[in-house]
C-alpha cells in the first residue's frame, strides 16, 4: 500500500488534485468494507463483477482514513447517476461515519442537478461535536472537485442539523447560500 500524506483540513480543502492512493478492497478494514457494501447496495461478488476491488484512501493527520469508493447507481430513460460513498474510520478500524456524493449525467424530472455533485446523505456515528462532520463534508468537496470537477452541493431538502452544518461553512467563507429558486440550497466555493 502507497503511504498517503497526512494533510492538515485546511491542506485538504479544495485542492482538487491531491494524490488518493487506491487500496485493496480486502486491506480496508473489515467495518468500512460492510458499511461501504451496505451504502453501495451491492455486496463483494457484486463489487468484484463491477471491477470495484480498490477503494482510494485519504489519511487524516490524527490517523484516522476515509475510504472512498464510487459505484453505478440508478439508470434507465428517466435518470443516469453514479454515487460515490465515504466511509470515515478511527485509527482501529472503527466506522465514525457515511457520506455519499451523487452526481446525474442526466435527469428528466430535475434537469438543474445535472452535472452536479451533491451530498446525498452525511452521516456520523461516532463520537459527535468533534468535527467529523465538518471534516466528512470537506472531504466529499475534495472528492466532488477532483472527480467532477465541481465544487459540492447541498442536497435540495436538508434537514436542521445539516442546514445549521451548511451555514457554519458560509459564516467562515467557506461556502454561499444559493436562490430558494435553485436545485440546491448551498454550495462550497
Amino acid at each position: 500500500m502507497t503511504e498517503t500524506p497526512k494533510l492538515p483540513l485546511s491542506e485538504t480543502h479544495q485542492q482538487a488534485n491531491i494524490l488518493l492512493p487506491s487500496v485493496d478492497i480486502s486491506n480496508v478494514p473489515q467495518s468500512a468494507r460492510e458499511a461501504f457494501f451496505v451504502s453501495a447496495k451491492i455486496d463483494e461478488d457484486t463489487a468484484h463483477r463491477i471491477g470495484l476491488d480498490y477503494l482510494s484512501v485519504l489519511r487524516h493527520r490524527n490517523g484516522d482514513a476515509s475510504y472512498i469508493g464510487t459505484v453505478p447507481g440508478e439508470s434507465d430513460d428517466n435518470i443516469s447517476e453514479e454515487d460515490t460513498f465515504v466511509v470515515d474510520t478511527d485509527p482501529q478500524g472503527a466506522v465514525t461515519g457515511i457520506g455519499e456524493i451523487r452526481f446525474f449525467r442526466s435527469f428528466n424530472g430535475m434537469p438543474g442537478m445535472v452535472g452536479h455533485p451533491f451530498v446525498g446523505y452525511t452521516l456520523t456515528t461516532g463520537p459527535r461535536r468533534q468535527g467529523l462532520g465538518t471534516r466528512r463534508l470537506l472531504t466529499m468537496d475534495t472528492i466532488a472537485r477532483q472527480k467532477y470537477e465541481e465544487p459540492l452541493r447541498s442536497g435540495a431538502h436538508e434537514e436542521p442539523e445539516a442546514q445549521a452544518l451548511w451555514e457554519r461553512q458560509v459564516s467562515k467563507g467557506r461556502a454561499v447560500r444559493l436562490p430558494d429558486e435553485a436545485d440546491f440550497r448551498y454550495t462550497f466555493l
